[in-house]
């Protein structure tokens, strides 16, 4: 059976290196062909291999890479750039000064009940008045968009006050369990 492998000469240093096709041959190579082979070889070497693919991004996988780069691989750069929108987003909210309304509005209504309660009593009387003017169906739509609309510019403040009152809760229960 003939033999399927052939030498051919490593260009680096001009060797016989045997290949699949059979014989075998020694070659003497010229500087030029050397040094064409060894540049050739360097140049390979410096260029970086490519490890993930060159497809486009999804909008889904641009959103994590903008929002989340570390959850989605981003590069170092990229979570820098993340981790400062979000320190600048979190001091751009303080100080709260609707939170502090917020807080104003809870207290005088615990201290002085009668306010809430004549302001509740003029929003139910507005509520009546609108209903009988623009019909039942119209009053509810325009109060359920004054109370989203309420919602949406306290958004924030309600959560940050619900999460408050809520580990003030669990302060004084854990308070009232070590006191038994």
């Amino acid at each position: 059976m003939k033999e399927l492998r052939k030498e051919s000469i490593d260009p680096l240093n001009a060797k016989r290196v045997r290949s699949a096709f059979g014989g075998s041959r020694q070659h003497d190579l010229s500087d030029r062909d050397r040094i064409a082979a060894e540049l050739g070889a360097r140049f390979t070497a410096l260029t970086p291999e490519r490890t993930q693919e060159t497809r486009p991004l999804s909008p889904v996988e641009k959103a994590m890479r903008r929002n989340a780069p570390d959850l989605a691989g981003g590069t170092e750069a990229e979570i820098a750039a993340a981790q400062a929108r979000r320190r600048a987003h979190h001091y751009a909210k303080w100080p709260r000064p609707r939170l502090g309304a917020l807080i104003v509005l809870m207290l005088a209504a615990a201290l002085q009940p009668s306010v809430l309660l004549r302001l509740a009593l003029w929003a139910l009387i507005l509520f009546l008045v609108t209903s009988v003017a623009v019909g039942p169906e119209r009053a509810r739509d325009y109060s359920k968009e004054i109370w989203r609309r309420f919602v949406g510019l306290w958004k924030h403040e309600i959560i940050f006050a619900r999460k408050a009152m809520a580990a003030l809760r669990d302060r004084i229960a854990i308070w009232g369990r070590s006191a038994l």
